[in-house]
């Protein structure tokens, strides 16, 4: 656990991959804050907030109606002919496969409305030879021509598309950011504030692997990396890669800001608001690598 003065800011910080089961979280607040990492749950006193999606991994958030399935339930899944739950699916996926994975942040709090954004990493593995693996941070822009695309609408799935910065009509974004580390990512600013005992709209419903083919000659799957020049993908394997999902949030009302600026709509003063958790986004220590998965 770690502690960081940041005024009067909340920053939740949770990271999802891909094909991964495993989850990272860093809470940073003024107040003394407990993490437990089995359900997602971030507080610090009377702040509270948490991550769920009950698509990719069966697990149901405390403001979900139902039950989450239980870790031999989604062994059961696993073991089926058409697995249901993303995570499951994500490890032995297809090209062209659709795959569950529908994150959303809900405020826990009982009465402090908050302002929330996810900073997202995508990054595929490079096998350079049997022992050693790169992990190579793509941007959106590259990760959807390459790998693979965002999809909305559980019953009629359909791409989203960018259109002056919104994103699935309730989130803005903004794919212009790098770390420290010079890795690319993008932030979604959810564009509501989210009140008490409420959660954000999804960031999306679906990760739909693209339609990826060998090569005719070389019967390998293979494309150029314009993140990393010098690691381009050439594999007999379909590519493993993660998309990492880190959540913020910020007091949106009852806090000392240039003129209450926090309190207005994000339409009237979203420029304030993204530079206020900016502020947090950034103090975040960046991209770091995590193990792999085969798939």
């Amino acid at each position: 656990m770690k502690l960081k003065k940041i005024r009067n800011a909340l920053l939740v910080v949770l990271t999802l991959a891909l094909v991964s089961a495993a989850a990272v979280a860093i809470t940073y607040a003024e107040l003394n804050e407990q993490f437990n990492t089995e359900t997602n749950n971030f507080t610090n006193g009377a702040i509270t907030a948490e991550l769920s999606e009950y698509d990719w991994d069966g697990k149901k958030g405390s403001l979900e109606s139902g039950s989450s399935k239980t870790d031999a339930e989604m062994t059961q899944d696993a073991n089926l002919d058409v697995p249901v739950f993303g995570k499951n699916k994500a490890a032995k996926y297809t090209p062209s496969m659709l795959i569950p994975k529908n994150p959303m942040v809900s405020n826990t709090t009982d009465d402090i409305p908050e302002w929330i954004a996810v900073k997202v990493y995508y990054v595929v593995h490079i096998e350079t030879d049997a022992s050693t693996t790169v992990d190579v941070v793509y941007t959106r822009s590259q990760f959807e021509t390459n790998i693979a695309k965002f999809y909305d609408n559980d019953s009629t799935p359909a791409q989203i598309t960018v259109s002056s910065n919104t994103w699935n009509t309730n989130w803005y974004v903004d794919d212009s950011k790098t770390d420290t580390n010079n890795k690319p990512y993008s932030v979604f600013y959810y564009t509501s504030i989210v009140n008490a005992r409420n959660s954000t709209a999804r960031l999306f419903d679906n990760v739909k692997i693209n339609p990826l083919t060998p090569n005719a000659s070389t019967n390998k799957y293979s494309f150029a990396n314009p993140s990393d020049s010098e690691h381009p993908y050439t594999s007999d394997k379909l590519p493993t890669f993660d998309i990492k999902i880190k959540g913020y949030a910020i007091q949106a009302v009852g806090k000392e800001d240039n003129n209450n600026q926090l309190g207005r709509s994000f339409s009237d003063d979203g420029a304030y608001i993204r530079q206020e958790l900016d502020r947090v986004i950034t103090a975040d220590t960046g991209f770091t690598s995590t193990s792999t998965q085969d798939t």
